[in-house]
């Protein structure tokens, strides 16, 4: 090989290599701070301004529902999941359903149709708030109810 050929600069394939490098490394940190945002940037989607939310029916038979208050501020128009059971020594599950709040402040009730078999006792319900954000962020928040009796 004549080395005097290539004294000015580098070897055309050591070029090509050193501009790939430099891409993929440069690539790599675009990505890392994408997936940063994705996942970590701060999005508010729901405040609860009272915890524990006030419970309206405070006895209820099996299969009535349970009426409670919610003070709440909806930061998004996101969609999400509403996610309710209700406790005591154990958990009974109610199904989900989905948010659908307008933006602002306010103050709704919301009802919970209680299970026709749940055995007779103290309970509270605990509601999770969830919005997918983006495929790689989920925010939840969690409320409770004050307690309630489930009679004969």
């Amino acid at each position: 090989m004549d080395k005097k050929k290539y004294e000015k600069g580098l070897h055309p394939l050591q070029k090509t290599f050193y501009v790939f490098a430099t891409a993929t490394v440069v690539l790599g940190a675009g990505l890392i701070i994408y997936l940063y945002y994705l996942f970590l940037y701060p999005i508010s989607t729901i405040n609860i301004n009272k915890n524990p939310a006030k419970v309206l029916t405070k006895t209820v038979h099996p299969g009535d529902p349970i009426v409670y208050e919610l003070d709440f501020c909806q930061h998004t128009n996101l969609k999400g999941t509403i996610d309710t059971s209700i406790v005591d020594h154990f958990i009974v599950l109610v199904p989900n359903e989905t948010s659908e709040f307008a933006t602002g402040c306010r103050t709704a009730d919301l009802s919970v149709i209680t299970p026709r078999s749940i055995p007779f006792g103290h309970y509270h319900i605990v509601t999770t708030f969830k919005y997918l954000v983006n495929p790689l962020h989920e925010i939840d928040t969690t409320v409770s109810t004050q307690e309630f009796d489930v009679v004969r």
